[in-house]
């Protein structure tokens, strides 16, 4: 879960169109996500 919110924040940081590139990396480092 607060991997989750980690996501969400890296993302809002990021901007929207950086959400995608910063969930798959998220996703890469937490496969079990």
């Amino acid at each position: 879960v607060s991997a989750k919110y980690a996501m969400r924040y890296f993302a809002t940081v990021g901007g929207s169109s950086s959400e995608t590139q910063v969930e798959k990396k998220v996703l890469a480092s937490n496969p079990i996500m």
